[in-house]
């Protein structure tokens, strides 16, 4: 199960980019969060749990409005933003970020302890963004691309807040998931009238990339990661498959795509998921051997 939802995510990145040279990021992100709402609505559905969706108290739909536009309609525009602005490869790897910006906000959010391990890795995940903002070298900086590669950082902090924050609500998760598309969706769609942007996609590739990224990727995936959470006492290992994403993008970028991976790009990227493996790693150790989790 664990391999399939690896792959669907690893994939999504190369139909992300073929999608997005038909549409702008605000529709592509505005029509793939409508058809994710569809999606969830008939999972929901089938599954016999269409109740749950109301079970939702006023107060609770403010707080999934804020948490759906930092998870879905916010990261997912402002990730295509970079992808439209910056380098592709570079770009992908900087919104991965999201791994150090989740370890991060866990310390005051949700009251996790900053231990030496979990610093170091934030600290060398950070280092992994510098070299490929820096372009790998202190004179390959591009400064033409650094309002795609902020975006792209931008989109590792709003999916680390949406990450953090939808942990910390506790909802429902199915239930959460369809508000969580249906909210973005909605926002997305306004903006999209008030830019004289709304048209419906046509193309077969538009409407492909956004039944992929939407009720594919971003619905059946976080379904089927989901489930094989709540099949296991251990999350860690489910982690650390997830950590393979991220590699697996690069590869479909340049094997289907042909777009070039720089050597920094690799790099950044090792040094990003690797420190998170290392906090990974030392909290599996500490609560295999029941010591205090540092």
């Amino acid at each position: 199960m664990m391999a399939a939802v690896v792959l669907i995510w690893g994939f999504a990145g190369t139909v992300e980019v073929l999608t997005l040279r038909r549409l702008t990021p605000f529709q592509f992100s505005a029509w793939s969060t409508l058809a994710g709402a569809f999606g969830t609505l008939v999972l929901l559905v089938l599954r016999g749990r269409g109740s749950a969706l109301m079970t939702f108290h006023p107060r609770d739909h403010l707080r999934l409005l804020v948490i759906s536009l930092l998870g879905f309609g916010g990261y997912f525009s402002i990730k295509y933003i970079g992808y439209t602005t910056a380098p592709v490869a570079q770009a992908s790897v900087l919104q991965s970020t999201y791994m150090i910006f989740i370890a991060l906000f866990a310390i005051p959010i949700l009251k996790q302890s900053a231990g030496a391990a979990k610093l170091f890795g934030i600290f060398i995940g950070f280092a992994g963004a510098a070299l490929i903002i820096s372009g790998g070298s202190i004179d390959g900086f591009a400064s033409e691309h650094l309002p795609g590669y902020l975006c792209a950082l931008g989109a590792g902090v709003s999916f680390g807040l949406f990450s953090v924050l939808s942990e910390k609500a506790s909802f429902d998760r199915l239930a959460a998931l369809f508000y969580y598309h249906a909210y973005s969706a909605a926002a997305l769609l306004l903006l999209l009238v008030l830019r004289g942007e709304l048209a419906m996609p046509s193309g077969p590739g538009e409407v492909a990339g956004i039944l992929y990224n939407g009720p594919f990727a971003n619905g059946l995936g976080i379904f089927l990661w989901l489930t094989a959470q709540n099949s296991t006492d251990d999350v860690s290992p489910l982690t650390g498959m997830l950590y393979f994403v991220p590699f697996i993008s690069l590869v479909c970028f340049a094997v289907f795509l042909h777009i070039p991976v720089p050597l920094h790009a690799f790099q950044g990227l090792l040094l990003i998921v690797g420190g998170m493996a290392i906090h990974t790693v030392r909290i599996r150790r500490v609560a295999v051997s029941g010591s205090p989790r540092v």
